[in-house]
């Protein structure tokens, strides 16, 4: 974000469309967000290290010292006489020289935060190179205002005042969006959660496969663009924050395909489902023992079961029966095997009569059992190989093991499934 006299200093945009970066094969969008991380990195090392941010005002360039303030000057002075030498341009100027004085002429003060953030996050950008400090100035004032709903004079429009021009503002037109109260997100205008979805769409409806039904879910506000696809059902969970629960107020609460449940997180995603009847509304984590016969085959089901009832046991929350560890056996192969993450192997069903032998161990402590990131796969047209990170906590501590397990169809079961072999890696 920078300002030189000289004219021929903002090259076209066709020139950094082929900067060296694309020479060697980076696309646009991962020099993008490579420049974005490695700002991050900068300042992040500042705040690891604990070391005084100090900003120079006269170039793009951020250090991190440990000095007097008295040094500060003169290190500073060094630094450009070593970027000046390596062919830096440094009598430059930062638009944030400008966004005080412009907008006490607008009378504007009120916008000073956001806009100075918008400046600050624009350093991420080509925006330096691109327009005249300014113009950046003016496209962030703009930006703020609009994000902030502060009316600013058109008739002259007021950017004419500072010598900008409508197609450079226009061209920092960018989404901001504010998430959780604290987080940020400055996106090109086309960008964002809704426009992915539309695209995701598209692309199955290209190969043949559009689904049925659709149904977003949301907790933030970045997540407010998902419910702009007519196609779609929506649904706000119970704990969304405020800003979403604001956007439904006042553009939602009349759309008859989009809710506020009543409960939060996952069993407000459940309420929806059940509510627009797109399907079974029930999580295989919800079901109580003896669980019913099943009419359809889910090996995910029988997994997150398996572990349900493993922790239930242990917590001493399901009957001391020994229908329990029948119903394991059931669901496990005669001569399936547990390979542990130490590399020991033993059978399943000596597993599960050492598992007879806890029950109520971690009665009344922290204690829980889950599992993520689970995968199924089917590898022939009765198996399947089911991926997972299996997740335990005792007390504060908690540990996982990748999980793989091979399924095999097998109708006379509970669940119509057979688990034949477990192998566990430590994550």
């Amino acid at each position: 974000m920078t300002y030189t006299a000289i004219d021929t200093f903002y090259p076209p945009v066709e020139r950094l469309r082929d900067s060296p970066s694309r020479r060697d094969g980076v696309d646009e969008p991962a020099e993008a967000s490579l420049r974005a991380y490695g700002c991050q990195l900068v300042q992040e090392a500042g705040i690891l290290l604990r070391l005084i941010l100090v900003t120079d005002k006269v170039k793009k360039k951020t250090l991190f010292v440990v000095l007097q303030e008295e040094l500060v000057t003169d290190l500073s002075r060094l630094e450009r006489r070593v970027l000046k030498d390596l062919g830096y341009v440094c009598h430059v100027e930062h638009p944030h020289k400008f966004i005080p004085s412009y907008l006490n002429v607008l009378e504007a003060p009120e916008l000073m935060q956001v806009a100075w953030n918008l400046a600050n996050d624009s350093l991420r950008t080509t925006l330096c190179v691109r327009f005249k400090s300014e113009v950046v100035a003016c496209g962030v004032i703009y930006v703020a205002a609009r994000r902030s709903r502060v009316p600013l004079p058109e008739d002259p429009p007021w950017w004419t005042l500072f010598d900008a021009d409508e197609a450079g503002i226009q061209e920092l037109d960018v989404k901001i969006i504010y998430s959780s109260g604290e987080a940020l997100d400055v996106l090109p205008r086309g960008a964002g959660k809704g426009q992915a979805l539309v695209y995701l769409l598209e692309k199955f409806d290209l190969c043949g496969k559009p689904p049925s039904n659709v149904l977003v879910c949301g907790d933030s506000g970045n997540d407010a663009d998902l419910f702009s696809i007519p196609s779609a059902y929506g649904v706000m969970v119970s704990n969304a924050q405020e800003e979403l629960l604001q956007w439904y107020e006042e553009k939602g609460r009349d759309n008859y395909k989009m809710i506020h449940a009543t409960e939060r997180c996952a069993s407000g995603i459940m309420q929806a489902i059940a509510h627009f009847k797109l399907g079974p509304s029930v999580s295989a984590r919800d079901l109580e023992f003896p669980y019913p016969k099943v009419d359809t085959i889910k090996p995910a089901d029988v997994v997150v079961k398996f572990y349900v009832l493993y922790e239930k046991w242990r917590r001493g929350e399901v009957q001391n029966s020994p229908s329990v560890m029948q119903y394991l056996k059931s669901i496990t192969h005669q001569n399936g095997t547990l390979i542990q993450p130490c590399g020991t192997e033993r059978s399943l069903h000596a597993s599960i009569d050492a598992l007879s032998s806890c029950y109520g161990d971690q009665q009344g402590k922290k204690f829980r059992a889950w599992v993520d990131r689970l995968v199924s796969s089917p590898i022939g047209t009765s198996n399947w190989l089911v991926r997972f990170d299996n997740w335990e906590m005792e007390g504060d501590a908690q540990y996982c093991c990748r999980t793989t397990l091979l399924v095999n169809m097998k109708p006379e079961t509970p669940e119509g499934l057979e688990l034949t072999h477990i192998h566990k890696t430590w994550l």
